[in-house]
Order: structure tokens, then C-alpha cells, then sequence
């Protein structure tokens, strides 16, 4: 699976295509604050995307591609843990 479940981290694998946002959504509406490590993330679907910039959630790893990092940087206000 593009998207890891594991003891309140989410871990964004490879390409985490639009089939993942449904899962996501109901995950970060039950946890409140997941922390999330796109370290390994290669391409993000545009609804990943706006859910994590609406969530605003912990990062703990930002996506090895800069444009992808800046992006989520702005749209997060750049929150680290």
C-alpha cells in the first residue's frame, strides 16, 4: 500500500494515487493529530494533497522532491514536530 498505517504515523510510500483519499480522510478524522512522514512519497494526487493542507498535521519527514516539499511547506504553514 502507498499509504502506512502505524501507531499514529502515516508513512506516504512511492505514489499515493486518489484510490488512497477516502482512508485518508476517515484516519485523520478519528486522529485528531497524526504525524506524517512523506520521506518516501514520490507523487501525491491533488485530493492527498488538500487533505493534508486542510488537516494541517504534524510532518515528521517532508517529500524528497523540492517543488512537492515547497508546495506542502505553504500549504501547512511548515508545521514540523
Amino acid at each position: 500500500m502507498p499509504i502506512r498505517y502505524e501507531d499514529g504515523i502515516v508513512r506516504f510510500v512511492d505514489h499515493c494515487a486518489i484510490e488512497e483519499a477516502v482512508e485518508l480522510a476517515e484516519r485523520l478524522a478519528v486522529e485528531p493529530m497524526p504525524e506524517l512522514d512523506l520521506s518516501e512519497c514520490g507523487v501525491m494526487h491533488s485530493a492527498l494533497f488538500q487533505l493534508i493542507a486542510a488537516a494541517r498535521p504534524k510532518i515528521s519527514g517532508w517529500p524528497q522532491e523540492a517543488h512537492l516539499t515547497h508546495l506542502l511547506r505553504k500549504a501547512t504553514g511548515g508545521v514540523t514536530d
